[in-house]
């Protein structure tokens, strides 16, 4: 893999994507004033500001992912908002995206193929599953273990389907999000844990969530996750937590070009 060839298409698609996630927030708030009950608006509204922070702090738009997780850990301290509330935030939404798309130009760090790591090869069969159901970050992480030698890295967009792989597929490694639709990332952790799946209850399983507090991280780690990663993750991090896990050979320093050692997204 050469210098930003994955970054950089899915960087291209979310960027043409914007303009209709903003436009998608303005009709979310005129939606929300006129609805009887704005049941469908919140959890529609929360579950968007969740995919796009994700998303675009994962690909380099920094502030626009901080400002967008402001919103979205609003929404969840107050509950149930008023109408009113629910399309204060998502026209704020609507306009930090359409400010980014004046003022921002992301810029990709450089991505340097992971030849410090010990190729998992074909003849050990490891395996891998991803659980993410955002359409960018799930295949980035997809590739970032492929990358790292698994035999074969499969892909779920909900708790539900992540099961059925683990049945076919036997991972030896499951990276998950927290947040996902209906059954959440935690709930397929305990289910793996408690032997949901025959002898897959000590697989490693690494929790991606962008819940950055103390509670959610000893809640993680008590119901049996073997590392908690935070959103926005560097690709550094997420290969680091997989080679201790495996011991896969851990990468080797190289203070002298940090730049392109630190796979971090900046701006």
């Amino acid at each position: 893999m050469g210098d930003n060839t994955l970054l950089l298409p899915l960087q291209q698609r979310m960027v043409k994507q914007l303009p209709e996630d903003s436009r998608f927030f303005a009709r979310l708030a005129r939606s929300a004033l006129i609805a009887d009950d704005i049941s469908r608006e919140h959890r529609e509204l929360a579950d968007h500001l969740h995919r796009i922070a994700g998303r675009s702090s994962q690909l380099g738009y920094v502030q626009l992912g901080q400002k967008l997780s402001r919103l979205e850990r609003q929404l969840e301290v107050k509950g149930r908002p008023s109408a009113k509330l629910l399309a204060a935030i998502a026209n704020t939404a609507r306009d930090a995206i359409d400010e980014t798309l004046i003022n921002d130009a992301p810029k990709l760090a450089p991505m340097k193929a992971p030849d410090r790591y010990k190729k998992i090869t074909a003849t050990t069969g490891k395996t891998a599953l991803v659980v993410e159901d955002d359409i960018e970050l799930g295949p980035l992480a997809r590739s970032t273990l492929a990358d790292m030698g698994f035999d074969a890295v499969r892909l779920a967009a909900s708790a539900e389907q992540a099961l059925s792989e683990c049945y076919v597929l036997r991972p030896n490694l499951i990276v998950c999000d927290w947040r996902l639709r209906q059954a959440s990332g935690l709930d397929l952790l305990k289910t793996i844990r408690n032997g949901g799946v025959a002898g897959l209850d000590a697989t490693p399983f690494i929790m991606l969530t962008s819940q950055n507090d103390k509670k959610s991280v000893q809640v993680a780690l008590r119901t049996g996750a073997d590392d908690f990663i935070v959103k926005p993750f560097s690709i550094a991090r997420l290969r680091g937590a997989v080679a201790r896990l495996l011991e896969i050979e851990a990468p080797v320093p190289a203070r002298s070009d940090k730049d392109e050692d630190d796979d971090t997204l900046e701006l």
